[in-house]
């Protein structure tokens, strides 16, 4: 059996196998087979630990899959061995820049559908940074500079925004809306309200509330 077709065989391998490495090694009848065990399973090993590390699976799999073809061709221990160098290089590489995408765009993005997902929950920075494993300093300096405001602006223009909706498309009181959506207090609601849309949430219900809506709760 190829090692290319050996893939699916050691993806059941986790990190409190590495010990377990002299142990199939010994499964092996000579020399380069024991380093070509041992090699095929620290692939593996470091697939896992790029796609942790940021690197997207489609392209850790897709490296992966080159190395099992190049340890196919190896015929010396030296030629392994100068491979599982190469291999550790390569996929440490590629988690410096996956790391760095994703620190530039996807936590930020993942912060953002955080906070749109939980409008009617008072969050903290701290909170977010734990639910989508970043640090809490670190994601607020990228959040800021890539949206232009801090995650609390956000997240308050966020709930404004779901506010605007509920006195469009329902009959909610302010009250119940401001309590909702987790304002601190109904007239904090409001100050903040009229600071984004220059009149008070009822003077915004007056003017945008659906026709349609109306019209439905009339008949009701």
């Amino acid at each position: 059996m190829s090692w290319h077709g050996c893939w699916h065989g050691f993806q059941g391998l986790s990190y409190e196998h590495i010990h377990m490495l002299d142990e199939i090694g010994k499964m092996a009848g000579d020399g380069l087979k024991q380093y070509e065990y041992m090699v095929a399973a620290t692939i593996t090993l470091v697939c896992r630990a790029a796609m942790e590390g940021g690197v997207t699976p489609a392209i850790a799999y897709a490296i992966s899959d080159v190395y099992f073809q190049k340890l196919e061709k190896c015929r010396l221990p030296s030629e392994v061995i100068q491979l599982s160098t190469e291999v550790r290089k390569e996929f440490t590489a590629m988690v410096k820049v996956g790391k760095g995408h994703r620190g530039s765009a996807y936590y930020v993005e993942q912060c953002k559908d955080y906070i749109a997902q939980n409008i009617h929950k008072r969050l903290s920075v701290e909170e977010i940074a734990k639910q989508i494993w970043v640090n809490r300093t670190y994601l607020s300096g990228q959040f800021s500079k890539q949206e232009g405001m801090t995650i609390s602006q956000y997240s308050t223009m966020i709930r404004l925004l779901a506010a605007e909706n509920m006195l469009k498309y329902s009959d909610a009181p302010i009250s119940e809306i401001a309590e909702y959506l987790c304002f601190s207090s109904q007239s904090y609601f409001g100050d903040q309200f009229k600071k984004k849309n220059n009149m008070t949430p009822a003077e915004y219900r007056k003017r945008n509330k659906s026709i349609e809506f109306s019209a439905k709760s009339t008949m009701q």
